[in-house]
């Protein structure tokens, strides 16, 4: 590491670093440019030797903003695992950060996330006394969230209620990180959520023996029917004939048919339109 001084404008930004640390509000940086215009940039800036910033983005838009041109910088010979440890424990170690707010800058190193989980496989991998319960998944997610609490120097509590809130919900997420809503109160938002949105299994209701009734009997009117309509269709001719020397031998069954005939068009006629009228049978 070594010291300089260099002009603003030949200083770069990287977004994967820039993402590790959450940008000021509004009025944080109206406040902290309205500071350096007052007592200019009090602590140099961190940057790696191709010029890109590690930390003090803030302070060099701020000289931009100003008109200052140069800036003072400790320079690091980082490559890029090592530049993003680097932002992501200075940031952490700054003591205006809140708990959440620590937090939410490990979850952002996805790189870290990885390291661990990496190495909690190759941990597995390298012992001989694994139990069963020790391979369950599960076992590895808390050992991979223990250790990132750490790293944030929070509970393995408030970090599980942090990752659930920033897997369920991204706008809760931001509002804990903001602190509008406290981890444990997020956690009882997303419950009652998944609560409301849980819907209900309509089992219906076992048949009364009249109803069951009726099903076979519409069942049966419906084989009935698809049964005559194909005989009509195919045998025109044959069923005139029958019809005409029905109505010579038998015709008091013909009367009692056509009856029958005209009773069933009444019963059509009564559901048209798909609406039933008793006075029409």
């Amino acid at each position: 590491m070594e010291f300089s001084t260099v002009s603003v404008f030949e200083l770069k930004e990287d977004k994967t670093l820039s993402k590790l640390v959450p940008e000021m509000t509004t009025d944080e940086y109206e406040h902290f440019v309205d500071s350096v215009k007052k007592s200019g940039v009090q602590t140099p800036i961190h940057i790696r030797n191709d010029m890109t910033i590690l930390d003090g983005r803030h302070r060099v838009r701020a000289c931009k903003q100003l008109g200052i041109m140069e800036i003072e910088c400790l320079v690091h010979s980082f490559d890029k695992s090592e530049s993003i440890e680097f932002v992501r424990d200075t940031a952490i170690e700054r003591r205006n950060l809140t708990p959440v707010q620590r937090a939410d800058i490990v979850l952002r190193s996805d790189d870290l996330i990885g390291k661990i989980r990496n190495q909690a496989k190759e941990n597995q991998g390298t012992r001989n006394d694994l139990t069963s319960r020790s391979l369950d998944p599960k076992v590895k997610q808390y050992s991979t969230r223990k250790k990132l609490a750490d790293i944030a120097g929070i509970s393995e509590s408030t970090m599980k209620r942090v990752m659930r809130a920033k897997k369920e919900d991204e706008e809760l997420y931001k509002k804990v990180v903001s602190g509008e809503v406290s981890p444990k109160k997020s956690e009882r938002i997303i419950v009652e959520k998944k609560k409301s949105n849980v819907v209900p299994i309509n089992i219906p209701k076992p048949m009364t023996p009249d109803e069951t009734k009726m099903l076979m009997a519409v069942e049966n009117l419906d084989l009935n029917f698809n049964q005559i309509i194909h005989y009509v269709d195919n045998n025109g001719e044959k069923l005139y004939d029958a019809i005409c020397q029905t109505y010579e031998e038998r015709p008091e069954f013909m009367e009692k048919a056509h009856t029958a005939l005209h009773q069933l068009l009444n019963l059509m006629d009564a559901y048209q339109g798909g609406k039933h009228n008793d006075k029409t049978i």
